[in-house]
């Protein structure tokens, strides 16, 4: 399951001032330009400074909480939005960073909990109900997700993260062609995903499409020429066409990215095997028995033990 990323955007209307520093308000506008540069320490110096000029100003502890969301400061972050939410318990945004920073700090109940207030507020927040959905694919509530990313797609249909990830629901769910239109209307959004491209190529082949799986990998592999998952199941693809030097030449170069991995071994030997070359078959079966593979056993026994 891929991690929450957090898209942060450090803005935020304060009242206007003519003399600069000399306000709380000030201030805030101070950090917030300091963070746009990339200057944190000094955003954090600005924002510190505005709370204490005014300990109940809002804009101060929200801004600063999202800094420190930046810097993975989780509980501070936490703390400063909580702070945020006594002066401002409409703001869904505040809601939905605060369960933003109990997902870090690894209370996911919590999280879903303050991602749900966040929609009681505005039910057109789409980071609120993609990361609900998130969270709740994460749980294993499959349903309650699908629930969410369609919920979202309803209003944004070509949310290409949102399509991307009822897609991989409808899979886990055994929804296989769903999965594979969901896939393609992501792809269709960004067409060069590597990671949606290695999806919707297993999707495929899930679905016995394996010359048009093929494809699919074949174009990691020309964004991606050192993905050794891709090789993987490129050969896998062929070996399932009955074109073995294809899937040898494959599993070959799986096997050389990544020589501690025993399917690459295993696939290797037995497209040798279909290609009549038993001796490299027998060899390269013994590769991948120490690397632990119980199958590569059974075919060395059957295919190269002698009586």
């Amino acid at each position: 399951m891929k991690q929450i990323i957090l898209w942060l955007t450090l803005t935020l209307a304060v009242a206007g001032s003519l003399q600069a520093q000399r306000y709380p308000e000030d201030y805030v506008k101070s950090g917030i330009m300091a963070a746009r540069l990339g200057d944190t320490d000094k955003a954090l110096e600005h924002f510190n400074r505005a709370v204490v000029l005014d300990p109940k100003l809002p804009e101060a502890y929200y801004n600063r909480g999202l800094l420190l969301l930046q810097l993975k400061e989780y509980t501070r972050a936490l703390d400063d939005f909580t702070k945020t939410l006594r002066y401002r318990p409409s703001r869904a945004e505040v809601h939905y960073q605060i369960g933003i920073a109990h997902y870090h700090l690894n209370q996911p109940e919590e999280a879903l909990r303050y991602f749900k207030q966040a929609l009681e507020r505005d039910s057109t927040f789409v980071d609120a109900r993609f990361d609900l959905g998130l969270v709740l694919t994460e749980l294993d509530d499959l349903p309650g997700a699908l629930t969410q990313f369609d919920l979202l797609l309803q209003t944004k249909p070509e949310h290409a993260a949102g399509l991307y990830h009822r897609g991989l629901l409808h899979s886990r769910m055994g929804h296989i062609p769903e999965a594979l239109r969901d896939l393609n209307a992501a792809l269709e959004q960004k067409p060069t995903d590597t990671e949606m491209l290695m999806t919707r190529g297993t999707v495929k082949a899930m679905m016995r499409l394996f010359r048009s799986a093929r494809e699919d990998f074949s174009a990691v592999l020309a964004t991606d020429p050192a993905n050794s998952d891709a090789y993987m199941n490129r050969g896998l693809a062929s070996f399932n066409l009955l074109e073995y030097q294809q899937s040898a030449t494959d599993y070959s170069a799986a096997a050389r990215l990544n020589p501690s991995n025993a399917e690459a071994w295993l696939g290797l030997a037995l497209s040798q095997t279909n290609l009549g070359m038993a001796a490299e078959a027998c060899t390269n079966l013994q590769k991948a028995i120490s690397l632990g593979s119980t199958k590569a056993q059974d075919y060395f026994t059957q295919l190269c033990e002698t009586n």
